[in-house]
Formats: structure tokens, C-alpha cells, sequence
């Protein structure tokens, strides 16, 4: 396989209007990322950069972590204009339950996998918890500019009639709302069904080289596209399709660091993407996307490995019938995992990057009580005398204590709760070349 990479903020659109000879589907992908490039430079190149550098900790800590658990704290926001579109708890709870089923590979149709498969599919030890629902009203549209790129992203945003995020560093936010068709001089194009920006957070990353801005990192899911149980039916011009709550699976594989099994290759209207790759070793070679389908006969291109494989239209990151997907790779899993290892790490509390000098630590971190009452005892090993600064922060990431500032070798310190509601707070340790998050859980 190549191991060219492009860029993985995935759009998906499906051409429903044009007057062609054949129902189309294509990706929105290119033009945005040439979008992106332009607001950027250099921006391809430390996306490259960043997949490579999830890669290579995916696979260097693979044995390791295979017994750790990952949860990532997930906030909903359903923002609404039309009461069909404020769906209900069931429905949101359905799509919760569907992305757990399928990041632990406990999803019953992994039965469904060809035989040949199996040795590659695993359990990406990754779960989701639901923390909290937002339902916003709104009387705002939410488009996509077809010809600059732009992105609805203003459903991101109170002030422009959508809903702000909790602290897009330590959540996922996933929006749901309605995103309207696609059109250009009123001509109908397509539909977006979702869409997530590529992670940041490395230090070989420029300022400016992800979201637009960290508020806008996150998923966004027309709301026909949530869980197994929805109502609306989507049609794509050739019959409504069947929702089983994919179209987030697909998208946080995007947000987790995944890129399309056929390397995207061919630009907006297709083409062949034998030439191009996914970077993942253990998905076969592809020339381009499924078209909602579930067809295993295909076989698109020639493998350079000892077995030709056939398309493997049972992967997430495919645009195969919903009924159809049902795994992630070894290979993919090791991205995930290393995103969450490293520019996104704040989402698992696992964040000890070292900026600087890389033998310089913080340890032993302790926070107790946990859940606290009235007060909580902060204690750490500081063997190189680091001057550091320990920020609380709610979960909108406001700062909510005084910042406590140290330099002490064995530091404790003790930090009155008075005042602060029950709930979810974030405790920061940062140094110049050391940071570590941490959950604190009030309960007064």
C-alpha cells in the first residue's frame, strides 16, 4: 500500500440534484481541506505530522495498553428549529448505546464480517459517557457554502443560534441539529450528514493549524443520522436509507485521528484512489468509496501483499450501508488510541506532555479527597524544583479558584471548596514543560 496521507476533516455529501446518468455520492473533503490549506499554509504537511506521530504512539505502546480502558466524557447538543428535529432521550440514548456497542466491538452484527477479516478487527477499548444533553431552540439555519467551504459551524455558538461547548479539551461535544441540503444558485447539490475537524494539540503543530478555533472542535451529525431508533428518514433521491447510528461512529473515527479506507484519492467527484492510502496497514487497498451499498463482491484494487484483498465494506470509515459496517481495524485502533494518547489526551486525563525538556516530571499526583467536601488535599513529586501553577477550571472552563503558584520538591496543598456548586471540576498542574489534568468530583 502507499503511505501518501491526506487530510481527514471529512465531509460527507451525497449528490441528490444534479441531472447525472447515475445516483452520485462524493466527498466533500477536498474542498475543504484546500479551504483549510488556504487559511493555513502548511497546513496539509502538519496534519501529515500529526497522523504520523498518532501512529507511531499507537504502535510503540499497542502491547501495553491493550487491558486499559479509555472513557471519553461525551455532551450532547440538540439544537433544534423544528420539533421533529428535538429528539427524544430515547433516540439520543439509542445512539450512546450504539457507539459503545461499536467502539468495544459488541455491536451482534460483528458476526457479519467475513471470515478473512477477522484476525485484523479488534476492540477498541474506548467508551463513551453520556454526561449531559443541551437542547437549544433556534430560529437559525445551518448551511454548507459550497463554493468557499465553509462549515455550519455557527450551531457551535450561542450567539449565532446555536449552542456553546463545554471545554472542547476535556469533551466531546457532538452536535445534533438540522443541516440543510447543499445548493449553488439555488440548484440542489447534496446533503452533509456530518463532519469533524483533524485533532491538534501536538507540539510540532503551528498556531492556527486545526479548527478554526478550539470552540469548533467536535462532531456535528444531521439529526436523521442519530441512533438505531430515529423517525426521520433520510432520502438520498433513490429511497430512504436505513439509520443504525453509523454516521457518529464514522465521524468520531475522523475526531479519533481516522481517515477513509480508499485515501481519498480522485477529488470531489471520485475517481481512482488505487494510487492513495489510509496509512492503516491492515485495511485493503481501495479505489474509492462504497455508495451506501453493502457489495462484497467488489475488489476494486490490486493488493501489493501476499492476498489480494477484496474492499472491506464493512468498515467504519467506508460509505457502506449503515446495515453493513461493523469494524475497526488493529491498525485504525492503534490511531485512535494514540490521538487519545497524545493531542487528545485531556479527554481520558491522561496528560503528561513534555514540551521542553523531556526528563523533567511531575509525579505521583494525588487528589483526596475525591469526591470532596469543604476541601481537597493536591499532592505531588517535583524532583526538579519545576515553578508551576495549579488552575481549577468548571467544565465550560472558566477558572472558578485562585490560582495557587509553587515550586516546593514534595508540594501539598490544600485548597478550600467553599462556594463552589456540586458537580465536575478540572484541576491543571502545568509547568513550562510539564501539564497534567486531572478530574475533581465536588459534592458538598
Amino acid at each position: 500500500m502507499n503511505k501518501l496521507w491526506i487530510p481527514l476533516t471529512m465531509v460527507l455529501l451525497v449528490l441528490s440534484g444534479l441531472k447525472l446518468n447515475a445516483q452520485h455520492h462524493f466527498c466533500g473533503h477536498d474542498l475543504i481541506m484546500n479551504q483549510m490549506a488556504q487559511q493555513t499554509p502548511g497546513y496539509k504537511e502538519q496534519v501529515l505530522k500529526i497522523f504520523d506521530e498518532a501512529k507511531r504512539r499507537g504502535l510503540a505502546s499497542r502491547q501495553s495498553r491493550n487491558q486499559t480502558l479509555y472513557t471519553i466524557d461525551l455532551v450532547i447538543h440538540v439544537v433544534w428549529k423544528d420539533s421533529s428535529e428535538n429528539l427524544a432521550t430515547s433516540i439520543i440514548q439509542g445512539q450512546v448505546d450504539q457507539l459503545n456497542k461499536d467502539f468495544r466491538r459488541l455491536n451482534a452484527d460483528t458476526a457479519n464480517l467475513r471470515s478473512m477479516f477477522h484476525p485484523v478487527a479488534g476492540d477498541a477499548m474506548i467508551e463513551f459517557n453520556l454526561v449531559q444533553v443541551n437542547r437549544v431552540q433556534t430560529n437559525e439555519e445551518f448551511s454548507v457554502d459550497f463554493i468557499s467551504g465553509a462549515l455550519p459551524d455557527n450551531v457551535k455558538e450561542t450567539a449565532n443560534g446555536g449552542s456553546d461547548p463545554w471545554d472542547t479539551e476535556l469533551y466531546l461535544n457532538l452536535w445534533i441539529c438540522k443541516i440543510q441540503p447543499i445548493t449553488v444558485a439555488g440548484i440542489p447539490l447534496g446533503q452533509l450528514l456530518g463532519y469533524a475537524y483533524p485533532p491538534d494539540g501536538l507540539s510540532n503543530w503551528p498556531a492556527g493549524s486545526s479548527a478554526p478555533s478550539p470552540l469548533y472542535e467536535g462532531v456535528v451529525v444531521d439529526f436523521r443520522g442519530i441512533g438505531p431508533n430515529n423517525p426521520n428518514p433520510i432520502d438520498l433521491g433513490t429511497g430512504p436509507l436505513t439509520v443504525v447510528g453509523r454516521t457518529p461512529v464514522h465521524e468520531i473515527g475522523h475526531y479519533l485521528g481516522l481517515r477513509h479506507v480508499w485515501g481519498d484519492g480522485g477529488g470531489i467527484l471520485g475517481g481512482n484512489s488505487c494510487g492513495e492510502d489510509d496509512g492503516v496497514a491492515d485495511t485493503p487497498n481501495t479505489a474509492g468509496q462504497s455508495n451506501f451499498d453493502c457489495d462484497t463482491t467488489k475488489n476494486s484494487c490490486v493488493d501489493t501483499t501476499a492476498i489480494d484483498w477484496p474492499d472491506m465494506v464493512e468498515n467504519y470509515m467506508d460509505y457502506a450501508a449503515e446495515t453493513c459496517m461493523n469494524t475497526f481495524t488493529i491498525g485504525q485502533i492503534d490511531i485512535m488510541r494514540g490521538v487519545l494518547e497524545g493531542p487528545r489526551c485531556k479527554l481520558i486525563n491522561n496528560c503528561i506532555t513534555t514540551y521542553n525538556t523531556p526528563t523533567a516530571e511531575l509525579t505521583s499526583v494525588q487528589i483526596y479527597p475525591n469526591p470532596a467536601k469543604g476541601f481537597t488535599t493536591l499532592e505531588f513529586d517535583n524532583p526538579d524544583f519545576l515553578e508551576y501553577q495549579i488552575t481549577i477550571r468548571d467544565v465550560m472552563g472558566k477558572e472558578v479558584l485562585p490560582t495557587i503558584n509553587g515550586k516546593a520538591a514534595n508540594a501539598q496543598h490544600t485548597v478550600p471548596l467553599n462556594g463552589l456548586a456540586n458537580g465536575i471540576y478540572f484541576v491543571e498542574i502545568a509547568s513550562k514543560e510539564v501539564t497534567i489534568g486531572r478530574k475533581l468530583v465536588v459534592s458538598q
